[in-house]
């Protein structure tokens, strides 16, 4: 029960609030978790500040950012900073579905998780749970259904700085 409790009241809260769930699935490899912290931390409490949880899975270096906004101006705060994080997971060598997938709400972050050389992980051969593959500008990626089909004109992620 308790496993569940804060997820559950984060969603609550964004219900009552009337936005939706802006959080992360974003994870780093285990050599890169406290650096990864420290951003969101810092980042979080420069723009969003007292206004989230940090919960998810310290130990696959897998934490899950819930930023709480309860306006409109902080919830255009929050997502500006859910596409930052997921560039700097990427640049780290992480991904930015480790756990729960994209789905269309948060395919636009697909190009971010791309990296250009294909390289994941760092120079022990380290990957962060469920990295991505690299795609090809003009690839097409399936996203689960066959219609759901995306094509990528260009790639803005960069090489993976391990």
């Amino acid at each position: 029960m308790f496993r569940h409790a804060t997820p559950e009241l984060v969603v609550e809260t964004m219900r009552q609030r009337g936005f939706m769930n802006m959080g992360t699935d974003y994870a780093v490899p285990l050599s890169r978790d406290c650096e990864m912290l420290i951003y969101y931390r810092q980042r979080l409490e420069e723009e969003l500040p007292a206004h989230y949880a940090i919960f998810g899975h310290l130990g696959d270096a897998h934490l899950h950012v819930n930023m709480l906004p309860a306006t409109e101006a902080e919830a255009a705060t929050a997502t500006r900073l859910l596409r930052e994080f997921a560039t700097h997971a990427v640049r780290l060598c992480g991904t930015v579905s480790a756990e729960h997938g994209l789905g269309t709400r948060k395919a636009a972050l697909l190009p971010a998780s791309i990296c250009r050389t294909g390289h994941r992980g760092d120079a022990a051969g380290e990957a962060a749970p469920g990295s991505t593959m690299a795609v090809g500008a003009g690839d097409s990626v399936w996203c689960g259904r066959p219609r759901n089909s995306l094509k990528f004109p260009s790639l803005t992620s960069e090489k993976c700085n391990a």
